[in-house]
């Protein structure tokens, strides 16, 4: 559904082509030429100068940062959890596979952390884009150089990303056990803004409610 609500944003927004000539000004080609092809291809006339202006296209790239970034934040979830002394989800580790070179009993949530250096790349992607919108006397090569490898890429590492993540969350171990006992070891620090109401609710300031629980939580 997501997916495809962005679609359909981007088909409206993003679906805009120009040919009106090297100055933009339809010297080598008519205006009624240029409405035929755009129809042809699918595409709406703009009405600029020489070329689109880059910031019709930062929607496409924004639809992708924000589906880097909610891929970022599930794997920095896993990783956070799956730190030793927390331990409470795990990735899929495969017979054989090797999770630290250095130390032997480690499984370190490649998966998760290699996806986070996407989201990294992709966020220098997505800058490239925003700078793009300044173009230099209508055009040059610093904007076009940059556009034939942000646009195909910025697809391929999304898709990469979702398939990835697709099979860590498949595979995904949740350990149920590690996370009652932490439940439990920190079930009074949990509890302490329960503490601080019943102290203000008996007639303590809630400053001194707040002093008296953290005292008792400490």
């Amino acid at each position: 559904g997501l997916s495809l609500n962005m679609s359909e944003k981007l088909l409206k927004t993003v679906n805009k082509g120009k040919l009106s000539g090297a100055s933009g000004t339809y010297t080598t080609n008519s205006l009624a030429n240029e409405n035929i092809a755009l129809n042809i291809l699918g595409l709406k006339s703009l009405k600029a100068s020489q070329i689109i202006p880059r910031d019709v296209y930062l929607n496409y790239f924004y639809s992708i940062l924000k589906v880097m970034l909610a891929i970022e934040k599930i794997s920095y979830d896993i990783r956070m959890y799956s730190i030793d002394g927390i331990n409470e989800m795990a990735e899929p580790f495969a017979k054989g596979q090797k999770g630290s070179s250095a130390m032997p009993h480690k499984k370190n949530p490649v998966s998760t952390e290699n996806l986070c250096g996407m989201s990294r790349l992709y966020k220098s992607y997505f800058q490239t884009a925003i700078d793009n919108c300044f173009t230099l006397f209508e055009r040059d090569i610093s904007n076009s150089c940059s556009e034939r490898i942000i646009f195909k890429d910025s697809a391929h590492i999304a898709c990469y990303s979702l398939k990835r993540l697709t099979g860590v969350v498949k595979e995904l171990q949740l350990l149920t056990k590690n996370a009652d006992i932490n439940c439990e070891k920190f079930a009074g620090k949990v509890s302490s803004q329960e503490l601080m109401k019943n102290l203000i609710l008996e007639g303590k300031s809630r400053k001194d409610a707040h002093d008296l629980a953290q005292l008792k939580v400490d």
